[in-house]
Parts: structure tokens; C-alpha cells; sequence
């Protein structure tokens, strides 16, 4: 096994670690940021979009751990589209161990929640990931929810992750009042090769190397072939270590072969 060989303590690219390995460079630490102080400052709908893989559900458990203390976050994963699955997803995320039939009872669940929250001076977040997936249905249930208000302040913060695909739906004419919620969006981009380094020397720092493993034209050339998406730069990653274990060799021995 490549980690004995390579001395880590764990496989830098596939133990993903949870939240301890996300790597916060480059432009994902600048957005990072803003999203930190937007969400608990401020209440309203954001979007962080990004092409698959790039890293925004990383981003995004990050995200929810910086800001643990301050906001009581509910997280969905959006993969079906109907209604009442969509209802339930919601109160589950939340911890609510409540299960609905109909819109009715879903938003007398959802009210006395946020309610519950506002009197206790907790901020509430609703995180829904793969939000290219939203019908308008579905869509029109989140401003519903974000027209939730007491003494005219919003009782909720809604982020949506996902592709690019999103925006045919929010950038339509009958969503301008959905649109008019959104405070913010971002845009999250692939890692320049710079970026693809630093990510990955944090990985393999995060394993527990000592030593340096891949040299500079290693990462020149996953950087090349990964188009800097960052699913793609841990598979090559991985199988470079792979490679170089098989051979008896490092990244970088074998790079000079």
C-alpha cells in the first residue's frame, strides 16, 4: 500500500478526512470569507455557483463549520424533485424529527421552527446542493419559506450550490421577485496552477509527509490534464502516488523517467 511506502498516515487524495481536509487557498479562501461574514450578517438568498467538481460542496462543509457557533444550518442535497420529498428533506435537515403529507402542515412545521429560532436569537441557514436540479416549483417553495418575516426582518438565509445550469432558472422573467432576495453570488473557478500546488502539497501535509513527494513538473502536468478541477486533480494525484509505489520510486523520480 502506497501509504507505507510514502510514510502518510492516511491517503491524502481518497481520505477525504471531513472537514479537516478541505484546502482554503487562493480565490475558494477569498470567497469563503465573504460567504462567512454575508450569511451571518446579513438574511437573504445567496448563490455559489461553480462547474462540477471544483470543490463547492467542500467549500460548503467548510463554510458550515466556521460558522457553527452562529448559525443553525440545515443542509439538503436536492436529488428528486418532488414536493413533499422536498418538504421533508427540509425538516430533516433542520434535526426535526418530523415527517409531513401536505404544503400545509409543512409550513406550520417550518414557521414554529423559525420562530422558535428568532426568540432564542439564533440565525437560521438553508443550504440546498445541487440546486441546477430545482424545478420552479420547488424554487417558488424557497421564496415562500424566505418570505418568512417577523417585525419585517426575514427569519432565514438560503444558500444554493450548484452549476452553472441554475441560472436559466433564476434569470427568468416570472423569478424577478425570487431575484430581488438575492443579496449576493459567486462564482467558484478551477485552481490556476499555482493553486493546484499549494492544493496539493496541503493533502499530502494534511497525510503527514515529511519529505517532498512531486516535483515541479509533476504538478505542471496535473494542473494540464485536471483543468484544475479539483475531483480531477485528486484522481491523477492518486494515481501518480500509485504509480510511484509500484515502481518503487517518488512522484518526482518517476516524472524524470
Amino acid at each position: 500500500m502506497y501509504k507505507d511506502f510514502y510514510n502518510l498516515s492516511l491517503a491524502p487524495f481518497a481520505d477525504r478526512g471531513g472537514i479537516q481536509h478541505c484546502w482554503n487557498g487562493g480565490h475558494y479562501r477569498v470567497i469563503l470569507d465573504k460567504l462567512k461574514n454575508d450569511l451571518v450578517e446579513k438574511n437573504g438568498i445567496f448563490v455559489l455557483a461553480g462547474e462540477n467538481g471544483v470543490g463547492k460542496t467542500t467549500l460548503v462543509d467548510s463554510l458550515l463549520e466556521m460558522i457553527d457557533r452562529e448559525v443553525v444550518a440545515g443542509y439538503i442535497c436536492l436529488k428528486k424533485q418532488e414536493q413533499i420529498w422536498f418538504y421533508n428533506q427540509i425538516l430533516f435537515g433542520f434535526g426535526l424529527d418530523l415527517e409531513v403529507a401536505a404544503k400545509t402542515h409543512f409550513y406550520i412545521q417550518i414557521n414554529r421552527f423559525l420562530r422558535e429560532c428568532h426568540s432564542k436569537g439564533k440565525n437560521v441557514l438553508l443550504v440546498v446542493d445541487d440546486a441546477d436540479l430545482l424545478t420552479q416549483g420547488l424554487l417558488d417553495n424557497l421564496r415562500q419559506i424566505s418570505n418568512i418575516e417577523q417585525d419585517g426582518k426575514p427569519l432565514i438565509k438560503i444558500l444554493l450550490v450548484g452549476n452553472a445550469a441554475m441560472w436559466a432558472l433564476l434569470d427568468s422573467e416570472q423569478n424577478r421577485a425570487f431575484r430581488k432576495k438575492m443579496l449576493a453570488s459567486f462564482s467558484l473557478s478551477s485552481l490556476s496552477l499555482n493553486e493546484t500546488k499549494e492544493y496539493i502539497e496541503a493533502c499530502l501535509e494534511n497525510a503527514g509527509v515529511g519529505e517532498k513527494i512531486f516535483n515541479e513538473n509533476a504538478y505542471e502536468l496535473i494542473a494540464k490534464y485536471s483543468g484544475g478541477i479539483i475531483a480531477v486533480i485528486d484522481r491523477l494525484s492518486e494515481t501518480s502516488l500509485i504509480l510511484g509505489c509500484n515502481k518503487g520510486q517518488s512522484c518526482r523520480e518517476e516524472q524524470k523517467n
